[in-house]
């Protein structure tokens, strides 16, 4: 099995000084699920905008039963920013889809033969000592 962490940035907590509100990039235009609505945008819409499926979800039951209780906010991001606030994006630059990215990551990557200096570091149960041919050994969470 390999485990493989595709990296993105997260924009700094002072990237935006200010409320929550103020920390969504200014680029990015707030939608009300009404006014989605009046404006006939359809869930299939929302998700070629990279809007969360789970956003998208809670539109379409907006869409059946409008009800101001489950009238929500959302951002439509600019690229290269995505996330609820658009607190994210990829170190690639660029639209790319999901394979791309996901290669990329991989290309960038170093081989351990290929690395002069392998430092792997897990978290540790500190509390617990862990001794191997009298050694001290770091019992990590697959232990």
């Amino acid at each position: 099995m390999v485990d493989e962490v595709i990296p993105y940035c997260f924009r700094p907590v002072n990237y935006f000084e200010g409320s929550p509100e103020t920390s969504v990039h200014p680029l990015s235009q707030k939608l009300t699920f009404e006014q989605l609505r009046l404006a006939h945008t359809t869930v299939e819409q929302l998700l070629s905008w990279s809007i969360s499926i789970d956003v998208a979800q809670r539109y379409q039951l907006y869409l059946i039963e409008p009800n101001a209780a489950l009238n929500e906010v959302l951002y439509n991001c600019t690229e290269p920013w995505f996330g609820p606030r658009c607190q994210y994006s990829f170190p690639f630059g660029g639209r790319r889809s999901f394979n791309q990215i996901v290669e990329e990551a991989f290309h960038r990557r170093i081989s351990f033969s290929e690395s002069s200096e392998v430092i792997v570091q897990v978290p540790c149960y500190v509390l617990l000592e862990c001794h191997r041919n009298g050694q001290s050994w770091c019992l990590d969470w697959r232990e």
